[in-house]
Parts: structure tokens; C-alpha cells; sequence
């Protein structure tokens, strides 16, 4: 994978007389660790615009995807910024797995799928609840994946297009951005992967926290948020131990 990261620098009186001769430094770092290859640019401003062309020199061969702050301006560069949700998913039905197979069971459970995204999610939750409320914009792919994965299982499914199905439930669960107003009330439990774009009555939860597995941490970009690091080990380098991390805290 490869890094860019910006810094800016307090320059001193001679680094001021020498800026526009030298306005930017760009430093490289190569690590190496559990099959993964991490490269790191580090580009300081001296002075003027970030020269992205010097960067792209820096990355002939590599990737154009990039990790890097979601602030930096990557418009008519040819980098794009990576980001993912594979594993905040991964992680939030592993949280929901655990929690409700150490807990009673709430009776009103409510998987809100509208492009049917994630079937694998709702099918790993029907061991541990009786009855499950599926509501998508792709009733008939939800009600064959229904008819496949309840024969056995002894729970419940019931598919809908209509949003006011989704209530009354204790949980809610939503394997996508919650766009749009659902009938949630200030009771319910609702489990997504990042804040709704819409104000919905009850708990959002959307982080599930894991720690850095210490194998990796030499890899670790200075300065680098722990959970978007791992998001690109496990969807650009394909460590899919991580798959298996369970949150322990809400």
C-alpha cells in the first residue's frame, strides 16, 4: 500500500531566505512485515502548493490509491484517496454475533438492506434470534435468500419494501449509510457502520473499536488512525485474520 502524508514546518530565518529555492521535501520510507509491503511518502511544505508532481515521481510503479487525511485535496491529481466499509461490516456483525448470543434475546430485530449489500450479514445473525424483519428495495432477491437460508435455522424471516415495517424494533440493523428517515423510536438500538445522514430517534452505535494487532504495528504510519490503517490491510492487502477481531466495547 502507499502513504502520502503532508506536514508543514515552522521554518527559521535562513529555511526562509532558502524557501524558493527549496520550497518542499519529500522523504520516502519502505516497511516490511506479515507479507505486507508499506510505502510512505512524506512531503513537507516549505513554502507555495503541494507539487504533486513530485509526488507521482515518487510512485512510478505503485499504486495511485492511496492512503491518506481526509481533508487533503486530491482533485485533479491522479491519486485517489482508499477508503472502505469491508471491515467496519465485518466488525459490527462480529459485535452482533457476540452480543447476541450472550444476551436474551430482543423478540424485534430489523435488518434494513435497501441494494440487498450484505445477505451474508443477516444470514450469520438467524442462529441467535427467532424472528427477523428484512426490509430492501430488492424484496424478491430477500425473499429467495429467505427461503435458501431459514430451513433449519427455526427463525423467522419476513421481507418488505415498506420502511414502516422496520417498527416497532428493538434493534435495528443497517449494513449500508442510513439515508433516508426510518420510524425508529428513542428505544431503539441502531447498529450501522458510519453516523446516518438523516436525524432517526433512538442509539446509534456505528464504531466498533479493535485494537492494532501487535504484528503490525511496525508497519504504522506515524500519526495514522489505528482503524483506517487496518481497513486498507484488510481490504487492499488481504489480512484477513483481521476479519476475526471482535470488538469488546460499544
Amino acid at each position: 500500500m502507499t502513504v502520502l502524508q503532508i506536514k508543514k514546518t515552522e521554518l527559521n530565518f535562513w529555511q526562509k531566505l532558502l524557501s524558493p529555492f527549496k520550497p518542499y521535501k519529500i522523504e520516502t520510507h519502505l516497511r516490511r512485515a506479515e507479507g505486507v509491503t508499506v510505502f510512505t511518502i512524506v512531503y513537507t511544505i516549505r513554502r507555495g502548493r503541494i507539487r504533486f508532481d513530485k509526488i507521482y515521481d515518487q510512485c512510478i510503479g505503485r499504486s495511485k490509491l492511496i492512503l491518506c487525511d481526509s481533508s487533503l485535496d486530491l482533485s485533479g491529481t491522479p491519486f485517489r484517496r482508499f477508503f472502505s466499509y469491508a471491515l467496519q461490516r465485518q466488525l459490527m456483525k462480529n459485535y452482533l454475533c457476540d452480543m447476541l448470543s450472550a444476551a436474551d434475546t430482543p423478540s424485534r430485530i430489523a435488518f434494513y438492506d435497501p441494494q440487498a449489500q450484505c445477505p451474508a450479514m443477516a444470514e450469520a445473525l438467524l442462529p441467535y434470534i427467532r424472528t427477523l424483519t428484512i426490509v430492501t428495495d430488492m424484496p424478491r432477491f430477500y425473499e429467495n435468500e429467505a427461503n435458501r437460508i431459514s430451513d433449519g435455522c427455526g427463525a423467522v424471516i419476513n421481507v418488505s419494501n415498506d420502511p414502516s415495517s422496520l417498527c416497532p424494533c428493538d434493534i435495528l440493523i443497517s449494513p449500508a449509510v442510513i439515508q433516508n428517515h426510518l420510524p425508529t423510536t428513542v428505544s431503539t438500538q441502531i447498529y450501522t457502520i458510519a453516523p446516518p445522514a438523516v436525524s432517526l430517534s433512538g442509539h446509534v452505535i456505528c464504531r466498533y473499536p479493535v485494537s492494532l494487532p501487535a504484528v503490525y504495528r511496525p508497519l504504522l504510519p506515524e500519526g495514522m488512525d489505528e482503524e483506517y490503517f487496518m481497513s486498507a490491510l484488510y481490504s487492499l492487502c488481504r489480512q484477513t485474520s483481521l476479519d476475526r477481531l471482535t470488538p469488546t466495547f460499544v
